[in-house]
């Protein structure tokens, strides 16, 4: 009989053991998205004589929650990879000249892997990050203030018993709960603080702005990040454009992402999105006002996700511009 008992245990355990190893492979599949995106712009023919053109578009790169495999540049001008100093956004830049007499084409073709986000509930502790990048990450940006009304907005909601987690969760809630994701009449998109706080509505820029410029205002580093949206019922499609959220820092936790924009439009995940995001995003740059040296000297861009076209160093906006993912 002991030997019967011991037996069916040896089978029991092997069981219960086969069965964890499959919930961890199953985790591992559900936790990781594996895609094929492709970043293309056409510039058509450009008749007018010209001496130089430019197009600068960011280029992703590996964090703690996406992968960058490899990245392919196909384009019939020349081209280099850099990255500029203060956040490290990577971008390439693409030249051309009339000579060409024809489109100027570029296809950036991106095989990346996201995991789900879930620094803050799994309670981790981020890496200790670098005391400079910190500092810059309690001024201001140009379109987002940290004082006047964005600061009085702020210190309406918190005290100064509160933690960081328990005051960024203050702004999160009252954001989510005071502002409409409503992208009609003018103002809305350019991630502009004041207007926010004062229209209450927007897009992610305009939310993830007010967010930023609150935290900030209350000694809470903060920054903005930007790429574009996937989906979680197709396999492949075209996107319609870019989707940006937020990160605050905490000294136990690391850096914690909100995505309120995306709370407000599916209630379900608003408790999800305060820490944690889905694994259904790309990641394309971080920060605003990103400085960058073309050959027509230092352009600063209010944040960088589209292609940026120069024909003699000046801005030029006849261009398309196209979107794809497929998973993999």
């Amino acid at each position: 009989m002991n030997l019967v008992r011991t037996i069916f245990s040896i089978l029991l355990l092997f069981f219960v053991l086969g069965c964890a190893k499959n919930t961890r492979e199953q985790q591992n599949i559900k936790n990781d998205n594996h895609f094929q995106f492709t970043y293309s712009v056409t510039v058509p023919h450009i008749s007018t004589p010209f001496t130089t053109g430019e197009i600068l578009v960011p280029i992703p790169r590996t964090n703690d929650y996406q992968v960058v495999h490899d990245v392919k540049i196909e384009t019939n001008g020349s081209y280099e990879v850099l990255q500029e100093p203060e956040y490290n956004n990577k971008y390439a830049k693409i030249l051309f000249s009339d000579s060409l007499q024809s489109d100027i084409n570029l296809t950036v073709v991106i095989d990346i892997t996201r995991k789900i986000e879930d620094n803050y509930i799994t309670q981790k502790k981020g890496t200790v990050e670098q005391t400079d990048i910190l500092k810059r990450l309690l001024q201001a940006d140009s379109l987002v203030p940290i004082d006047g009304v964005v600061a009085s907005a702020a210190s309406a909601l918190v005290a100064d018993s509160m933690t960081t987690i328990e005051k960024a969760q203050a702004f999160y809630d009252n954001l989510y709960k005071t502002m409409q994701y409503d992208k009609s009449g003018e103002g809305w998109g350019r991630g502009d603080a004041l207007y926010a706080c004062d229209i209450r509505k927007g897009n992610c820029t305009d939310f993830h702005s007010l967010f930023i410029g609150m935290a900030r205002s209350v000694g809470i580093p903060a920054r903005f990040l930007i790429g574009f949206p996937t989906s979680p019922e197709k396999d492949s499609s075209v996107v319609g454009g870019y989707h940006c959220w937020a990160e605050f820092y905490d000294t136990v936790y690391g850096w914690v992402p909100v995505d309120i924009s995306e709370a407000v439009q599916n209630p379900e995940k608003k408790e999800f999105l305060f820490g944690n995001l889905d694994n259904d995003r790309l990641m394309f740059s971080v920060g605003r006002d990103i400085k960058i040296l073309t050959d027509s000297g230092e352009k600063s861009f209010n944040f960088f996700i589209y292609p940026q076209v120069f024909i003699d160093g000046k801005p030029y906006n006849n261009f398309i511009k196209k979107f794809e993912f497929k998973k993999l």
